[in-house]
């Protein structure tokens, strides 16, 4: 695939990946709330910062100078300004473009382009969440069905709830990142969700690997992810992480009691962020480890030393500020 940044091997069309701070705790205990850490949950922050890995010396300034969040904005507005129409194919979404918003789709991250005898037209594959985004977030994508209807946005939700059972969880978590101008990609090749990048992936490596999970039952029933359910799950896990230079991101998605009838009940879902890094025996007690407080958002490491660490694991990615 050619893209305005170089080139982009089939392997790095649906890559994944992960970074930062580490939180450890057991995958059964209930998420803190905004304020303090339940107090049945035992949890200890390290400090583990891997930073970003960019791909050659002049791809950071390309980033910077090219941020993704301005050029979502251009596909947004080249979708509406084309009336972009989607066609609803079983578990995704396929789009026929010009060549200007190929560019941009390509740009953005948006779906994998298929390979077809059709000269006129650069067709895409949308996944459901990526689908869903465009539509009902950046509302520039209309979706018709194999019938050519137009779906509005109740029917359409409906219909990807119907296709997966946890797309309401998947949605919230994806367009979670997005909105922070994260570049969310399948994380099938290692095992878990989404993959997380900076930006274009032939700019930079991906940083976190991406769980999503649901800390709810539904009739009794646990309607989320079974991920992580286990210890050896956690350990096979995050070890495979760490052979390919990605921290795992676990975004724990609280429905807080809601049906997910509708599109709009995701704006009641709460996200929990977390890191998840293996402890290693063999680091030296004295070693420097920064325990985030209780009560506050400063740290203290092991010798007694004051420390400031983010209040959120994941924000903003740095090269979006200013």
């Amino acid at each position: 695939l050619k893209t305005n940044y170089g080139t982009l091997s089939s392997s790095q069309a649906q890559p994944l990946q992960s970074s930062s701070a580490a939180l450890i705790f057991h995958p059964h205990a209930s998420p803190p709330n905004n304020h303090e850490t339940s107090e049945h949950t035992s949890c200890s922050f390290y400090l583990v910062l891997m930073g970003p890995r960019w791909k050659g010396k002049g791809s950071e300034a390309k980033a910077l100078a090219d941020p993704m969040s301005k050029i979502v904005l251009q596909l947004q507005s080249s979708l509406i300004k084309s009336e972009a129409q989607g066609l609803l194919c079983g578990c995704s979404v396929l789009l026929g473009t010009e060549a200007q918003e190929a560019d941009l789709l390509n740009r953005s991250c948006f779906g994998v382009p298929i390979t077809t005898s059709e000269k006129s037209k650069q067709w895409f594959q949308l996944g459901m969440e990526e689908a869903f985004y465009l539509h009902y977030s950046l509302k520039c994508l209309m979706i018709v069905d194999e019938n050519k209807h137009l779906m509005n946005d109740e029917q359409l939700w409906l219909y990807m709830k119907s296709k997966k059972e946890t797309f309401p969880d998947f949605y919230k978590a994806y367009s979670h990142l997005r909105m922070k101008n994260w570049v969310v990609m399948s994380g099938v090749r290692y095992g878990v969700d989404f993959v997380a990048y900076r930006h274009h992936p032939a700019l930079i490596h991906s940083e976190f690997a991406v769980l999503v999970l649901s800390p709810e039952e539904e009739n009794g029933c646990w309607h989320g992810n079974s991920r992580l359910r286990t210890w050896s799950d956690i350990h096979c896990t995050t070890r495979l992480c760490g052979g390919v230079v990605k921290t795992l991101l676990v975004l724990n998605v609280s429905r807080n009691g809601d049906n997910a009838i509708t599109p709009s009940c995701t704006e009641k879902f709460t996200v929990y962020e977390y890191t998840i890094a293996r402890w290693l025996p063999e680091r030296c007690r004295e070693d420097h480890m920064v325990v985030k407080s209780k009560t506050s958002d400063s740290a203290v490491a092991e010798d007694g030393t004051d420390m400031q660490v983010p209040s959120k694991v994941l924000g903003t990615p740095p090269i979006e500020e200013g």
